[in-house]
């Protein structure tokens, strides 16, 4: 009898638990410091404005999207980090130390208004900052974040990976982000992720003088393991130096069934990497790109890039089994929305086994303005100069003066 007491004990004290928010607790951060290893932690829709920190713990940070799987629950359950206290720790979310378990994880959320961190004298990971951990980020909308002031070096303004092995990057939009020396959208240093069906587009990164420019879109660095990118799109992406893809001193890295096209300068640049640790394949690159299963050509998608009907991208992939589409139950053979044709890859973030789930991301594409302006030239004549409609709410792309960039915050 004292056996079975002492195991029944046990089995209460291990069984995770569901802490829901605001409902159990007040902020997610609350409910992070009152959970335990394995629990879920089960976000209401609402605007969060919270910069928040795992703290080492093993739980899953989620929005009803998790159960719902309606795209809304994405959009309508918002972590907002711009109202942080401490400029040095301003990441929108962050992940430090000893989350080596893939069962930490985040899911379901617009991430936006963060900073970043000061990580080893560099500002990194505006929205996310995963340092020295592993965790599954999914089907969230990082969009509006930056690293840009403080510290010598900064980049990785929508998420940064350092020193993280084994994490899984699915299913994200990471948009309208911005960096200053290093990246934009996307940085992975000493670090080897599995980025599949991303889509890592208008991201702004990269100085626009001196000898640190780095990527608009991806920027990896000294990544041993190599990282795997697969069914991603990489596109609309600016900075001075590489607009797309920068694998920088050993930056090993393997892309199978990617779009990498429309950005600015480079797409994909590798320097210090030989280019057998860096394969491309079944990849569709502007400018092309060595190897006879890559291709240049438009990939005919529409302004939320998914595939027209008539698209060259459909059925295009990697054959192989791992990759095929999802087989529609009705008809055989052929592929599940949003996958088309076949059930063979289509190349893009919505082809593959876990394909992207289609997002209402109207109000996301913003236009990019391209203008060289005065130095003095001031908020309002912008406005007249350009004839800017301000419910479009516009980007604007500098090429000359930085220092005019607090101006237009205005406008976002």
């Amino acid at each position: 009898m004292k056996l079975l007491v002492i195991l029944l004990l046990f089995t209460s004290s291990v069984i995770a638990s569901t802490i829901n928010v605001p409902a159990d607790q007040a902020t997610i951060q609350a409910a992070i410091d009152a959970s335990a290893n394995g629990d879920t932690i089960l976000v209401s829709p609402g605007r969060y404005y919270e910069n928040i920190i795992y703290r080492g713990k093993s739980v899953v940070v989620t929005s009803h999207f998790i159960n719902s799987g309606d795209p809304n629950d994405i959009l309508s359950t918002i972590i907002d980090g711009s109202q942080f206290s401490d400029p040095d720790s301003a990441s929108t979310v962050a992940m430090y130390h000893n989350e080596s378990l893939l069962s930490t994880a985040l899911i379901g959320f617009v991430i936006t208004g963060g900073h970043g961190c000061i990580v080893f004298g560099a500002k990194e990971g505006g929205g996310i900052n995963i340092d020295n951990a592993s965790a599954t980020i999914r089907n969230n909308i990082i969009v509006g974040n930056e690293a840009y002031d403080g510290g010598n070096l900064k980049g990785g303004g929508g998420v940064n990976f350092r020193f993280s092995n084994n994490s899984k990057l699915t299913g994200n939009i990471i948009m309208h982000n911005r960096g200053r020396n290093y990246c934009g959208g996307l940085l992975v240093q000493e670090a080897s992720i599995f980025a599949k069906n991303n889509i890592i587009s208008f991201n702004d990164g990269g100085s626009l003088t001196g000898t640190w420019d780095g990527a608009g879109g991806v920027y990896t660095y000294k990544n041993v393991p190599a990282s795997t990118f697969e069914n991603n799109i990489i596109s609309n992406n600016y900075a001075a130096h590489v607009g797309g893809f920068f694998a920088n001193v050993n930056g090993s890295s393997i892309l199978i069934n990617n779009i990498v096209r429309d950005n600015s300068n480079d797409q994909i640049l590798l320097n210090n990497t030989n280019s057998a640790a860096f394969p491309v394949l079944y990849s569709n690159v502007e400018g092309g790109w060595f190897g006879s299963t890559n291709m240049d050509i438009d990939p005919e998608y529409d302004a939320l890039y998914r595939l027209n009907i008539t698209s060259p991208m459909i059925d295009a992939g990697n054959p192989d089994a791992q990759y095929l589409d999802i087989e529609d139950p009705s008809v055989a053979g052929m592929a599940l929305a949003p996958s088309l044709g076949t059930t063979t890859n289509d190349i893009g973030a919505y082809g593959g086994p876990n394909p992207m789930p289609v997002l209402p991301l109207s109000n996301l594409v913003y236009p990019i303005l391209d203008f060289s302006p005065d130095l003095d030239t001031t908020y309002e004549e912008l406005v007249e100069l350009l004839s800017i409609d301000l419910s479009l709410k516009p980007r604007f792309r500098i090429h000359t003066y930085e220092s005019l960039f607090p101006a237009l915050q205005h406008l976002k």
